[in-house]
């Protein structure tokens, strides 16, 4: 009987994956270089068994870019994995961990269905088995690296990804404004496809809050307005918190001109 074969995925987490990444770094940079330099550069034997599956695994989480066939092939490392090692933005090094966290295509279906926290290990071994076809063998494995990775990269802290199985988190949207932005247009989507408001309609006030002297903030809304769209919008506004100034960063002349003009008013949309 033909042994039942998994489908792809990770043989490593992703902090470990990007342990070796750093390794092939430190030789050779960004160079595109042949893939069996590259698996020496990162402490592997070209003749071990698992050679092969550490560069597939670097390639799922979008580490390493492969290019050419068979003994022509040459990889380097990627301009994800460069923003994961490289850049001294804390915030935006913490987006590409969770961008590469959900590349993985297993990954990011399991978490399309368990977004809310990490599925239990029961339900997702049946799910693995049952749904995506496991052999059952190899569940164990999975689980394990799965769930490092999504804590490793904090998948679960904060909204990364939006409903309906849109696209994961990825290295084109590694900004919190982009999140916003793109959080704002899916919601858009979703209300103008279930109940259109008339183009009058289409934007209205729907709350205005006195948040200091002269300040007040409008939140305007083009559809119906339900606890989770609120709860959503809280956790967006604590991402991107950091963007505003704090108290003490305002000028006395800012401050002055502030008072001396009419109330002014932040403007989220939906």
């Amino acid at each position: 009987m033909a042994r039942k074969r998994s489908p792809n995925f990770p043989t490593i987490s992703i902090d470990k994956a990007t342990e070796l990444v750093q390794k092939l770094y430190n030789k050779y940079l960004r160079s595109s270089v042949p893939v069996n330099l590259a698996i020496e550069a990162m402490g592997y034997s070209v003749k071990s068994s698992g050679s092969k599956q550490l560069v597939a695994t670097l390639t799922y989480y979008g580490l390493i870019e492969a290019k050419g066939q068979k003994d022509e092939r040459k990889v380097s490392v990627s301009e994800l994995a460069f923003k994961i090692l490289k850049n001294p933005n804390t915030r935006e090094r913490d987006l590409a961990i969770r961008a590469a966290a959900l590349k993985p295509s297993i990954f990011h279906k399991i978490y399309s269905d368990h977004q809310d926290h990490l599925p239990q290990e029961e339900l997702l071994a049946w799910e693995l088995e049952d749904k995506y076809d496991f052999n059952p063998k190899s569940i164990r494995d999975f689980i394990s690296i799965f769930n490092r990775t999504m804590n490793f990269a904090k998948v679960y802290d904060t909204p990364v990804a939006e409903e309906n199985n849109q696209r994961p988190f990825d290295e084109k949207s590694n900004t919190e404004e982009n999140l916003l932005e793109e959080a704002s247009l899916q919601m858009k989507k979703n209300t103008n496809s279930k109940a259109p408001w008339p183009e009058s309609m289409q934007e209205r006030v729907i709350a205005m809050y006195p948040v200091g002297k002269g300040t007040s903030i409008r939140l305007i809304a083009n559809g119906p307005i339900t606890q989770k769209s609120i709860q959503k919008l809280t956790k967006l506004l604590e991402i991107n918190l950091d963007d505003f100034p704090k108290e003490n960063e305002q000028n006395d002349e800012e401050v002055k001109s502030e008072e001396g003009t009419k109330s002014s008013h932040s403007r989220v949309i939906f």
